[in-house]
């Protein structure tokens, strides 16, 4: 007795079309009751009157079809195919009955026998298309998929309103990256079955792979508005909206994505990294320990983890957490389908690693980061082959143990190496103005560097008012002004770490507003990135409130457009002076302009985050200019693979 419980059949009117032999009319009318308790889900009832009817004829076919596939639907594939195997011999050509043979034997794998249903049908009738579409599935199911196409696009010219197998075929196009056409066949899905809330989620996915992000968000929210309860929909959507530097909304869709799956890790983890993009880190925290309640071996959770308990000073349990994800896995490759190049990007377990979220075009470059730090002698000859490196690692005094795997790597290494290792280390608060010593029109003070209290030199006292910073720190943590000797006597009882010092210059303009300017160097030529003014000596641009002020916000345009107008050609000229003593393929510089029109130096190094705006925010004026850094270091990354040009004899 085959027990019930199945879901609602689900007949197509190409796949299961209604279909009754000339029984006697009380079997007909039996059937035809079974069918109605099939449809609706009802398994146990149709299987009852089935049996009754088998019982009094063990050749009825039609029986034994509906049976069989009442047997599948269970599970039971070898009894289904015995079932309607019968079926056809009784009644071989019966087309119905080929179908449903077709789909036992796929479902057992037996693909060789299915295909040979499909054919026997088309003996029969032609212009089957749904023995094309059988096909289609079949040959998917076996990764031809270019013949499975070709099936599809048969079955489609014979009955262009196939929804599925037009659906089918656009979700093959979309897995080989023709996303233009894919898109094309999932609008007619839908044109024709408005409330296929999956066709509208994949045609979301064809429109983000391409880059359409608006177009992407549309169709997750069309998805949602016909099942709320679409998991992944959320997620998706919620991708899009932080590729979109919208945080909000982001958060929004992954927090929605997981009160539909409490168990969905990849969601917490995004909602963790959009803490740690807010400066959030005790909510991070509880995201990443979330996920790894959920899923122990989730690597990148590990990853984050370790550089919150880094930062937070719980050093061991850092190195604990990081150990656990990169003995497992150093190695991370990205690829897509149009790209042109493959770039291997040079990682440690420090902090002083670039963020390439958006600096990395990853539709023209295939990625590989290579946490080269646990790297194991002899990998960088196992390595997937690339065609240039650049090393991400910008602060030397926050790199992890790396020195021996990168001197191994650097010695053998036969591809372009972009920001050399050797450069990046010569960019080291302390090292900084011996590099840029000789150029006009700078002010940078030197810096010290002292390992602990005692190395202290006596005349500081003289030369207040003076920075103090930790050396393993990035973005003014731990900055300390000390302005007399009493506050210079505490930061030195304090000292924890290695710290350096330097000087304090007043840049107040004379409206008394502190200004702080960025500009990147992409093979070491300058491109504004923005302008900060604040109140208060530590400028930063996520706390100097430029958003609320549209005078800043001008003033900062007014730098974008034409940088020279506001540093003056003296001040441009020593800009470019420190792209070229850098020497870096990849860096940014803060300063400020003094009242005598010398460019205070805060620091120039690779460390520095370009990323763009939300495009419907205020600070939208700016993604033009960020466009034109993203766009030159795209240039820079083909240049640095293409062989160079030799002038014609």
């Amino acid at each position: 007795m085959i027990a019930a419980g199945l879901s609602a059949l689900k007949i197509s009117k190409y796949c299961y079309p209604a279909y009754l032999s000339a029984f006697r009319l009380d079997d007909a009318m039996e059937i035809l009751t079974a069918l109605e308790h099939h449809k609706a889900g009802r398994i146990a009832e149709a299987v009852e009157i089935y049996q009754q009817i088998l019982q009094a004829d063990p050749d009825h076919p039609e029986a034994l079809h509906l049976m069989g596939n009442a047997a599948a639907q269970l599970g039971d594939i070898d009894f289904s195919i015995a079932l309607i195997s019968k079926a056809s011999l009784l009644f071989p050509r019966n087309t119905t009955y080929l179908l449903s043979l077709g789909m036992a034997y796929r479902t057992k794998k037996l693909f060789d026998q299915a295909m040979a249903c499909y054919s026997g049908i088309l003996e029969i009738e032609p212009n089957s298309a749904s023995a094309y579409f059988g096909m289609g599935i079949t040959l998917q199911k076996q990764d031809r998929m270019d013949e499975a196409m070709q099936s599809f696009r048969q079955a489609l010219a014979l009955a262009p309103d196939f929804f599925e197998a037009r659906y089918a075929l656009a979700n093959l196009e979309k897995s080989a990256g023709r996303h233009a056409e894919a898109i094309a066949n999932y609008r007619l899905v839908v044109a024709q079955q408005p409330g296929f809330a999956d066709a509208h989620h994949d045609m979301g996915d064809a429109a983000m792979a391409s880059q359409r992000l608006d177009e992407a968000a549309d169709h997750y929210a069309k998805a949602i508005s016909i099942s709320p309860g679409m998991a992944q929909t959320h997620f998706n959507l919620g991708v899009v909206r932080y590729r979109q530097n919208d945080l909000t909304a982001a958060a929004s869709c992954f927090e929605q994505a997981v009160l539909c799956r409490p168990d969905y890790p990849e969601a917490v983890y995004n909602l963790g990294l959009i803490h740690g993009r807010r400066s959030r880190p005790a909510e991070a925290e509880r995201c990443y320990r979330q996920v790894l309640d959920l899923d122990p071996d989730y690597i990148d959770a590990h990853i984050n983890l370790a550089v919150i308990l880094d930062d937070d000073g719980r050093v061991v349990e850092a190195k604990r957490h990081a150990a656990l994800a990169y003995s497992r896995r150093n190695l991370f490759e990205k690829y897509s389908p149009d790209a042109n190049k493959t770039v291997l990007i040079l990682f440690d377990a420090g902090k002083g690693n670039l963020n390439l979220t958006h600096l990395f075009n990853e539709k023209k470059n295939n990625i590989i980061d290579w946490m080269i730090e646990y790297a194991p002698a002899g990998q960088a000859d196992r390595l997937p082959a690339y065609d240039l490196v650049f090393n991400a690692m910008g602060d030397a005094d926050v790199t992890g143990d790396v020195a021996a795997p990168l001197s191994r790597f650097v010695q053998v290494c036969a591809r372009p190496l972009l920001n050399h290792p050797d450069k990046v280390a010569r960019t080291a608060r302390d090292k900084l103005p011996a590099l840029l010593a000789g150029i006009d029109g700078l002010c940078l003070p030197p810096v010290r560097r002292y390992a602990d209290r005692a190395g202290w030199d006596a005349s500081l006292a003289d030369r207040l008012p003076l920075l103090i910073r930790p050396v393993h720190t990035q973005g003014g943590i731990g900055l300390t002004l000390a302005t007399d000797a009493a506050e210079l006597a505490q930061c030195r009882a304090g000292q924890s770490g290695p710290v350096y010092v330097s000087q304090f210059v007043d840049y107040r303009s004379a409206d008394s507003w502190c200004r702080k300017y960025r500009m990147i160097f992409i093979d070491r030529k300058p491109y504004p990135y923005h302008l900060a003014i604040s109140p208060n000596w530590m400028v930063h641009y996520y706390t100097a409130e430029m958003e609320a002020c549209p005078w800043k916000l001008e003033e900062e345009s007014r730098f974008l457009q034409d940088p020279q107008a506001v540093l003056g050609p003296a001040g441009m000229q020593a800009i470019a002076a420190i792209g070229a003593k850098m020497d870096l393929d990849y860096a940014g510089i803060d300063f400020s302009i003094l009242p005598d029109g010398r460019i205070l130096v805060f620091e120039a190094n690779p460390t520095m985050l370009a990323h763009p705006e939300n495009a419907a925010g205020v600070l939208q004026h700016k993604n033009v200019y960020i466009q034109r850094i993203l766009d030159a270091f795209e240039d820079l990354l083909t240049r640095a693979v293409e062989p160079p040009s030799h002038p014609s004899l």
